[in-house]
């Protein structure tokens, strides 16, 4: 796992590295149709807010229960990106990415 780090400028969107898709829709709800996505976890609600049936599968137990660091250690075997994007006042995101066709 390769992990990103950003400073947001200004209403930073994110997009999948693997199929370009923008995470979020014009209503800003999480587009969960992406098959690269893996989760997304937002500072602001102090917690995951998307969960893939992909990541569910991989972790054993609670996702919902474990910390950031601990499920970026779990999954550090896995191939693809985590992107870090720290939105100042409002914390940091979290967005996991994997190439669907592998």
């Amino acid at each position: 796992m390769k992990k990103i780090v950003i400073e947001e400028t200004n209403d930073t969107e994110v997009f999948s590295p693997y199929t370009g898709n923008c995470v979020t829709g014009k209503d800003g709800e999480i587009v969960e149709n992406d098959n690269s996505l893996l989760f997304v976890y937002s500072g602001m609600a102090d917690g995951y807010v998307y969960i893939s049936e992909q990541l569910s599968r991989l972790i054993v137990g609670e996702i919902d229960n474990i910390d950031m660091d601990d499920l970026v250690a779990k999954i550090s075997h896995i191939e693809g990106t985590l992107m870090e994007v720290d939105n100042g006042w409002n914390g940091i995101n979290y967005y996991c990415f994997i190439d669907p066709n592998n």
